[in-house]
């Protein structure tokens, strides 16, 4: 009896050991990235090229280096969803990476659209300041060429003589 006491006691303690040990002991996957994370970066990333695309289409503003920016933000994003499992400590520091990326880019659309308006309205008035300068001038050039040609002949042919043909002449 004593035997199958101790050996009750010794089977209990090892369950306890195991127990306390599986509680206390450091797994990835209890500490892994959840998909709250995830989605709180891919929310942010999409923000960010949904602001980012509307400041392309509307205010006409060069976005190639924003779309650069969330392009490695993705990237993190990515690279964080391979390493959840193997690394999880580094995937929760990619996904802070990729949605810092994403904020930094959505507090740059302001400034980048109003670049992009500025820089819209410089051409247009300079493509109307062409367009009146040309036509203007072919209206000169319409009104004086007559003039200008006369000149020119006078000068030239100062002594010509032009007969015009009899019809009837042969």
């Amino acid at each position: 009896m004593a035997s199958s006491c101790f050996r009750i006691v010794a089977i209990s303690t090892i369950v306890a050991a195991l127990i306390f040990v599986s509680l206390t002991g450091s797994y990835p996957s209890s500490s892994a990235a959840s998909s709250s994370d995830f989605n709180a970066a891919n929310t942010a990333i999409q923000s960010a090229y949904t602001s980012v695309y509307h400041s392309e289409v509307q205010n006409h503003a060069d976005v190639s280096n924003l779309v650069n920016q969330l392009n490695n933000a993705t990237q993190y994003v990515n690279k964080a969803y391979a390493e959840n499992s193997t690394n999880p400590a580094q995937a929760t520091s990619d996904l802070l990476t990729a949605e810092s990326i994403a904020q930094n880019v959505s507090n740059q659309v302001p400034s980048v659209s109003s670049a992009g308006i500025n820089v819209h309205a410089l051409q247009t008035f300079e493509s109307i300041g062409v367009a009146v300068t040309v036509v203007s001038s072919a209206g000169l050039i319409y009104i004086f060429s007559d003039t200008l040609y006369r000149e020119w002949w006078v000068r030239t042919y100062r002594s010509y003589i032009v007969k015009l043909k009899n019809k009837n002449a042969k």
